[in-house]
């Protein structure tokens, strides 16, 4: 109906006369517009796993009181271990985990897997 596309005209051409700013808001950079999203995107940390890892986790799992996936997360967060053989790391890494702290599960019902986060 030729009404109903003349007050959209109207509509559209109000809201550009008072509007603070005018754009698309899919971009890829800051603006700094008013409508400007505040979200932050986080990149992941990139944590290097060697590959003896498997065998050492086999070996001293049982003196290591976390779940496979936490203890390598406590174990590579530092890059000391990326270009060492795990005969070098081993007893640091089995001191890393005597001193460290149980992180505990976010609620009550939850129980940690060993499936790689």
């Amino acid at each position: 109906d030729e009404d109903v596309v003349n007050e959209i005209a109207n509509q559209l051409n109000s809201s550009r006369k008072n509007a603070v700013s005018i754009g698309s808001l899919v971009i890829n950079q800051n603006t700094n517009r008013s409508t400007e999203s505040s979200h932050k995107e986080i990149t992941p940390k990139t944590i290097y796993i060697p590959v003896w890892w498997d065998q050492f986790y086999n070996i001293y799992s049982y003196k290591i009181k976390y779940p496979k996936n936490i203890a390598q997360k406590i174990a590579f967060s530092d890059p000391l271990y990326q270009n060492i053989p795990m005969n070098q790391a081993t007893d640091s890494l089995l001191n890393t985990f005597s001193q460290s702290s149980i992180p505990k599960p976010s609620s009550p019902n939850q129980q940690w897997n060993n499936s790689f986060i």
